[in-house]
C-alpha cells in the first residue's frame, strides 16, 4: 500500500507499507526441503521528482529510505529454526517511469536502485549490505496510481 501527497505537478510525497510472506519450498521431486515461514514488514517514506515529460509519458526519480524486520520460523533439514527479528534499512534513489493511461490513472514502473543498503542477514527484503546500484528482478516492481 502506498500513500502519496501531490505537491505540485512534478513532486510527489509518499510512504509505502508492505508485508510478506514466504511459505515451505520443495525440490525439484516433490521432497520437502524446508517447513517455513518468513514475515517481513517494511515501510518507505520517499519523495518523487519528475524531471522529463514526452506526451503521456514522465521519467521520475523517488528518493528515500526504508526500513524492514523479518522474522523466520519453522524447519530445515530436520532442524527446528527460530530467528531473532533481522532489521535492514537503505537510503538511495530509484529510478522509474509512468505513463498516464488516462486523466486519473498512471501506470508505474521502477528498475533498479542506487544508494546504500545495510542488513542483519544474507536474505533481507532489500538485498546484500553494500553502495552501488543494483539492476535484477529484486528491484523491479509495477503498479497503477489512481489520481483524484
Amino acid at each position: 500500500m502506498v500513500i502519496t501527497f501531490q505537491t505540485n505537478g512534478l513532486s510527489v510525497i509518499g510512504i509505502g507499507f508492505t508485508h510478506d510472506y514466504v511459505g515451505k519450498g520443495e525440490d525439484w521431486d516433490g521432497e520437502t526441503l524446508a517447513k517455513a515461514k518468513v514475515n517481513t514488514f517494511s515501510v518507505d517514506p520517499y519523495a518523487r521528482w519528475s524531471y522529463a515529460k514526452f506526451g503521456p509519458v514522465r521519467l521520475f526519480l523517488d528518493m528515500g529510505f526504508g526500513v524492514a524486520a523479518s522474522k523466520y520460523k519453522g524447519e530445515v533439514a530436520g532442524h527446528e529454526v527460530d530467528s531473532d527479528a533481522l532489521v535492514a534499512w537503505r537510503i538511495g534513489v530509484a529510478p522509474g517511469i509512468a505513463v498516464s493511461l488516462c486523466k486519473n490513472l498512471d501506470f508505474i514502473a521502477h528498475c533498479g536502485f542506487l544508494g546504500y543498503r545495510e542488513s542483519d542477514g544474507v536474505n533481507s527484503a532489500y538485498g546484500e549490505t553494500g553502495f552501488g546500484f543494483e539492476l535484477s528482478g529484486n528491484d523491479l516492481s509495477f503498479g497503477v496510481v489512481y489520481n483524484f
